[in-house]
């Protein structure tokens, strides 16, 4: 019964996260981590996220500025070492309460202008915006939360729907891969979360399909409110960790 209750809790994650080009981790990790220790979840599904995020990165390649990625992705990861290295120097839970109360104010902000009508101004490339992403990868690095950050910059710099989730899919093809062959090496795939691979493959199969007849009939309002709502429930799942954390 449990893995018929991960492969609907994934199957839906995995359309979520084709449509809007995130959002999987959210969605599965809390369900998968109930059948599994909380490494072995996270490292099974970084590899499931890996493979759906380099097929659509494949499939779309020709619609995908790869220079505007590796733009984002130079940035990404000049901050992972960092946080490697600082992995135990940086306050964990202080990190994830600002970054929850950071990504929390600016879903809350684009969902208030969305229900005011209030049209976004011409984007303008600001250092601080560099910033984002290079913490992105600072925070994945030390403790693998840094993605909401990454989003925030894709969210505010492109507005348009096609634009966004191309930019998510082929930056995200690269930088999701390089934790799974870390994790690869480190001997995280064993027998136990294998059938949990198989049947997230199956949803990702599925979800392919599905995410791209949705994400073609999705207005692109629709879709930024999607966009906000998943960061403020990203924001929510990083603050609960930050309470659990406490209580521990």
């Amino acid at each position: 019964m449990e893995i018929v209750l991960y492969g609907v809790v994934m199957l839906v994650a995995m359309t979520l996260a084709g449509v809007i080009g995130f959002a999987a981790n959210v969605l599965a990790l809390p369900v998968l981590s109930m059948f599994l220790p909380l490494k072995t979840a996270v490292a099974v599904l970084m590899l499931i996220v890996a493979v759906q995020i380099v097929i659509q990165a494949f499939l779309y390649r020709k619609n995908i500025h790869w220079r505007e990625v590796g733009h984002i992705v130079v940035w990404t990861l000049l901050g992972m070492p960092i946080g490697f290295v600082a992995l135990n120097v940086l306050p964990e839970l202080v990190m994830k309460a600002v970054l929850g109360l950071f990504v929390a104010a600016t879903a809350l902000k684009g969902i208030v202008d969305d229900a005011r009508g209030k049209k976004p101004g011409t984007f303008q490339e600001k250092p601080y915006h560099k910033l984002l992403l290079f913490f992105s990868g600072l925070l994945t690095g030390a403790f693998g939360c840094g993605g909401p950050l990454m989003v925030v910059y894709c969210r505010n710099r492109y507005r348009d729907k096609d634009t966004f989730r191309m930019m998510q899919f082929g930056a995200g093809s690269i930088i999701m891969t390089l934790p799974c062959l870390a994790y690869a090496a480190s001997g995280a795939y064993t027998a136990p979360g294998i059938p949990y691979i198989i049947v997230g493959f199956v949803a990702v199969a599925i979800a392919l399909r599905a995410s791209a007849a949705i994400a073609r009939r999705m207005k692109t309002t629709i879709f930024q409110q999607l966009v906000n709502v998943v960061l403020l429930i990203s924001a929510v799942t990083l603050m609960w960790q930050v309470v659990q954390g406490m209580m521990a």
